[in-house]
């Protein structure tokens, strides 16, 4: 078995984003194996007994099968949006009562008939854990799939009930990722013990339903896994949404594994070729596969003096917004060096800046990763900060806007991952 793992940070627990979505599936599976969960066609209704957190008629119609293929209909709340924006993840992430934010989920589509991408069904499933097995998602995952893998150590975040996020936020080391990918690829065994059923490893990488992402590969969707049909050789694929995949190539016995922000499709494209008989090797040069991002074409100039930075130096309280960004704070650090932190449940963002225009790279307080920062300036006095979180979601443009009133910023913040979106913040100082 041939793997290839494109990987640039040091952290010893990156996040794997929604690639925690596919884990979620082998537990599901594992947990029907051992008989904690009759069978994925149980609705929701059935699964919760009496007295049930939920009593939302539609989840009399909903099955397990339905929210591990993306089909249970759910409203994901994107409208003008990117469909694979998901407006309803955010409102559930800013409740204090998950249970009550899911039992207020309105359908979208019936049940099983459309692919419709909401994260929220995968939350449901780390509350299905907790309710079948009085483990959380965690605590099932480490005694049936992780300890017996040797994998001793993982960070999985939790919502205020203590289930697990089942969508996502799960952080592990490249190296046990890869022994997860290991064991898919070999139908669920692991030194001779079968870990996961070759039962349900069918029917993870046995398409579902259509997804409509991607109309050259044609992705379709199993249960928690992307699987190709616009190339004629067989994989299997997990994405995170800042360009952590797993690709596996049975055929070829290959695994391809990234952290960060890549763009492999040329990489997968060679393997296809190769497999295909149209060449005879495969040129893997790393750099090639490294997305650049050119934020803008405005020359800028690198004349940023301190008296201009010290007038964004301090603490600013945020308007509401998308992202509910309470608070933004500018710390001096030296006379050409500063802080930066933006902290709301979706973006937290820490990392040292330099007034000279040079690029730094320093570790995000927040989550330990690696961060690259720069900072520019232009005619208009705006300053414009470059983040990129090397391996994780996190990639902005901040454009700082001082206003005539030195109590007032205007933030635009350009989010470039997978779905570039721009938003703009109006920051007024903190003078407490």
């Amino acid at each position: 078995m041939l793997s290839i793992c494109i990987y640039i940070n040091q952290i010893p627990y990156p996040l794997i984003a929604s690639l925690t979505k596919g884990i979620t599936s082998i537990l599901i599976g594992i947990a029907i194996d051992k008989g904690y969960i009759e069978s994925e066609e149980l609705t929701i209704a059935e699964v919760f007994k009496d007295p049930s957190p939920f009593d939302n008629k539609a989840f009399q119609k909903i099955r397990i099968k339905h929210l591990l293929t993306m089909s249970s209909g759910i409203d994901n709340q994107a409208r003008d949006e990117h469909p694979f924006a998901e407006p309803s993840l955010l409102s559930l992430m800013l409740s204090n009562d998950w249970y009550r934010e899911v039992n207020r989920s309105q359908l979208r589509y019936a049940p099983g008939k459309r692919f419709h991408y909401n994260s929220v069904n995968y939350h449901i499933l780390s509350m299905i854990f907790s309710e079948t097995t009085g483990m959380s998602a965690g605590e099932f995952a480490d005694e049936y799939l992780f300890q017996p893998l040797g994998i001793e150590h993982f960070v999985w975040e939790k919502d205020p009930h203590g289930n697990n996020y089942g969508w996502g936020n799960l952080k592990l080391s490249m190296i046990d990722l890869s022994k997860i990918a290991y064991l898919l690829s070999n139908y669920g065994q692991w030194q001779n013990e079968q870990i996961i059923s070759k039962t349900w490893i069918d029917k993870m990488f046995t398409t579902q339903i259509k997804s409509g992402w991607n109309p050259i590969l044609n992705f379709g969707y199993g249960y928690g896994w992307f699987l190709p049909h616009g190339i004629k050789n067989n994989f299997f694929a997990g994405f995170g949404r800042g360009g952590q995949c797993i690709y596996i190539f049975p055929k070829e016995e290959l695994i391809v594994l990234t952290y960060g922000n890549y763009d492999i499709s040329k990489l997968i494209f060679d393997i296809a070729k190769l497999s295909k008989g149209k060449t005879r090797s495969l040129n893997i040069e790393t750099q090639a596969y490294r997305r650049t991002y050119n934020f803008t074409t405005e020359e800028k100039t690198m004349n940023i003096n301190e008296t201009t930075m010290n007038s964004i130096v301090g603490e600013w309280i945020a308007d509401s917004n998308i992202f509910n960004i309470c608070h933004v704070h500018f710390k001096g650090l030296s006379p050409n060096k500063m802080e930066m932190f933006m902290e709301s449940p979706l973006i937290k963002l820490n990392g040292e800046i330099s007034y000279e225009g040079d690029h730094v790279i320093s570790n995000n307080q927040y989550s330990g990763n690696a961060v690259k920062t720069r900072i520019t300036i232009d005619k208009k006095k705006h300053l414009t900060i470059e983040f990129d979180e090397v391996s994780n979601i996190n990639t902005f443009l901040i454009t700082v806007k001082p206003s005539k009133n030195d109590d007032v910023l205007m933030l635009d913040l350009y989010e470039h991952v997978l779905f570039p979106r721009s938003y703009s913040i109006c920051l007024r100082r903190n003078d407490t």
